[in-house]
């Protein structure tokens, strides 16, 4: 797993941050991305086209939570819940059945 923001939100994201990811998925024909239910998507919009000039179309995978959880009373707002979104997120956006 590869996170252009690194470990902390504090973190600044940067053009090599973006170009470094944009690199790994073309190298590894990665046909998806992901965003973080607390961040922009601003910068993955970017990676996404960066991969697109490449010759690589990349979808926007769906959004994982991390640091925060669904909304109460959702599926999604119990950590087991959670989990459970996110694994079946990625599993259907690389084998192409999510957005």
């Amino acid at each position: 797993m590869v996170g252009l923001q690194g470990l902390s939100t504090e973190d600044e994201i940067g053009i090599s941050d973006i170009d470094d990811t944009i690199a790994i998925l073309t190298e590894y024909k990665i046909p998806a991305v992901f965003v973080e239910s607390s961040i922009n998507q601003s910068s993955i919009k970017a990676v996404i086209e960066g991969a697109g000039k490449q010759g690589l179309d990349v979808k926007l995978g769906g959004e994982l939570f991390s640091d925060a959880m669904g909304d109460a009373g959702t599926t999604e707002g119990t950590y087991i819940g959670m989990y459970k979104h996110n694994v079946n997120t990625i599993h259907d956006a690389l084998l192409g059945e999510g957005n």
